[in-house]
């Protein structure tokens, strides 16, 4: 039913769709029969929810009322997904006799009846309790394959022209809700009244109405982009919506000039030095002396032979961590937004008659990390390779944690993973990037920073076991340092970093 929601070209938009430029996503839950599971349909309706689509179409229905597949719908209205569901083909009350999942009373549901060419209800259509609108049914025009037209009908194709009028609205105010675009149009709707007792709007679905009620809606409500304008008066075509979209923030314009930094971290000069101080900088989370071999320890989890998950634990400590919230997003699903200023007391590290001043590039200052975390490795001609841990005698990589704490993750020859010493039950993986924890979480760290003795990587993308994602894309500012320039989670939401004279504002 793509062909009813959007056309590809300029060509037979009047004919094969609602809205113009827009993307359509095709999940197959259901077989050339149409038959299929409800956990087939729930994992499709997820997928679309992780891929931030506007509008998700059921063109389906079923007798059994899953309570699953009504969880599916509530995890759609968490990120602002308009679910458009059709009747069915019953020729029944719904009041009488349901079907899911257009039964559902749900605010971020519609569900959508199908009409004649005389505009009367058609003859297959389910109606009442429950069906918010109708929209033609009957013998619709659509493109099929090869670029062919084929005629089709059902509440199926009714409904894909309402998501294609849902898709035009979200286009248009691309923040409103998935209950506000079902008042737009139920409110926009042409009366029709053989309808007005069978559809909650009493009538056919109209695009034009349905962007006039929205704009009547953001006077009364004071919002949206022209509500306190007085050039919006009298005014709904398309193309003064268009003109009319919000304007971006304005550009960060520095207040003031910055002073330079007074100090360069001092770096060693060779790799034996960064391998000596990189141990010494993992001693605060595992004791000196292979695991094991100290008091409460359990063998080496990263040993060939070792039993999965033995346990390395420091159960002291000479420096401290604490970290300061900076922004808290509540996320979907279990995945929020959270980022933290931490502080690491250990600014100083020794190496025999040597001390090391900020060994883990700290930043946005020394001893102080703010984001994600980074993958601490050695410099390897450039690269950024593992350090030779003198105390375990491994090859390792430190896991720079986002509170600041760190890890020593060394390498186990039966995985090829870089494993945490401690109970932390951490993994690496130095081909793909990907370090995994015992939740479920995946990051990946794809940028590199190599300059002014970094050698670290970055996190680029945060995945959970639900399909959230947390997208992170980087800048280098004058003094080579690799820093975030900004972020953007599975609700779209999007933080940005601003920087003066090579600092943090």
């Amino acid at each position: 039913m793509a062909g009813l929601i959007a056309a590809e070209g300029n060509n037979h938009v009047g004919i094969t769709g609602v809205m113009r430029a827009s993307a359509v996503m095709a999940l197959k839950a259901l077989d050339a029969r149409g038959r299929g599971t409800i956990a087939d349909v729930v994992e499709a309706m997820d997928y679309a929810v992780a891929q931030r689509v506007a509008v998700i179409t059921c063109s389906f229905t079923t007798s059994g009322k899953s309570q699953a597949l009504l969880e599916a719908i509530k995890r759609a209205a968490t990120v602002g997904i308009l679910v458009v569901a059709a009747a069915g083909n019953n020729k029944q009350d719904l009041k009488q006799r349901g079907a899911f999942p257009a039964s559902y009373q749900i605010g971020n549901l519609i569900a959508v009846a199908a009409t004649s060419e005389c505009d009367l209800l058609a003859e297959f259509s389910n109606w009442g309790a429950g069906v918010h609108t109708a929209a033609p049914g009957v013998g619709l025009l659509t493109t099929g394959r090869g670029g062919s037209y084929v005629r089709v009908t059902g509440t199926s194709a009714a409904a894909a022209l309402v998501a294609g009028v849902a898709g035009l609205l979200k286009t248009l105010r691309g923040w409103i809700s998935p209950q506000t675009i079902r008042q737009s149009l139920i409110a926009g709707a042409r009366p029709v009244p053989e309808l007005a007792d069978k559809v909650a709007s009493g009538g056919v679905v109209n695009a034009g109405g349905a962007i006039e009620a929205l704009i009547r809606r953001e006077r009364r409500s004071g919002s949206g982009s022209g509500a306190t304008s007085s050039a919006v008066q009298g005014q709904a075509s398309l193309d003064y919506l268009r003109a009319h979209t919000p304007a971006p923030p304005d550009p960060y314009v520095p207040s003031g000039v910055l002073p330079g930094a007074t100090y360069d971290d001092p770096q060693p000069g060779s790799t034996v030095d960064f391998s000596n101080y990189y141990t010494e900088l993992t001693k605060d989370n595992n004791a000196a002396g292979v695991a094991g071999s100290q008091p409460m320890q359990m063998v080496d989890p990263t040993a060939s032979a070792a039993t999965v998950g033995g346990v390395s634990i420091n159960l002291y400590s000479g420096n401290y961590n604490f970290t300061a919230p900076v922004v808290s997003l509540k996320g979907r699903a279990g995945l929020d937004l959270t980022l933290s200023l931490a502080y690491n007391s250990r600014v100083w590290t020794r190496w025999g008659g040597t001390m090391f001043f900020n060994a883990e590039k700290g930043f946005p200052g020394p001893g102080w990390r703010i984001g994600f975390g980074a993958i601490q490795g050695s410099n390897n001609g450039g690269a950024i390779g593992p350090y030779s841990n003198s105390v375990t005698g491994k090859q390792s990589f430190i896991y720079l944690a986002p509170d600041g704490t760190r890890r020593d993750l060394a390498y186990n020859p039966v995985t090829g993973l870089y494993e945490s010493y401690d109970s932390s039950y951490l993994d690496f993986n130095p081909v793909s990037r990907v370090l995994r924890t015992p939740a479920g979480m995946q990051i990946t760290f794809w940028a590199q920073a190599t300059a002014n003795g970094d050698y670290q990587y970055l996190p680029t993308l945060i995945k959970d076991r639900n399909g959230n994602l947390i997208n992170l894309f980087y800048r280098t500012l004058p003094n080579n340092d690799v820093v975030i320039d900004y972020l953007i989670d599975t609700l779209g939401r999007r933080i940005d970093f601003y920087y003066q004279s090579n600092r943090l504002l």
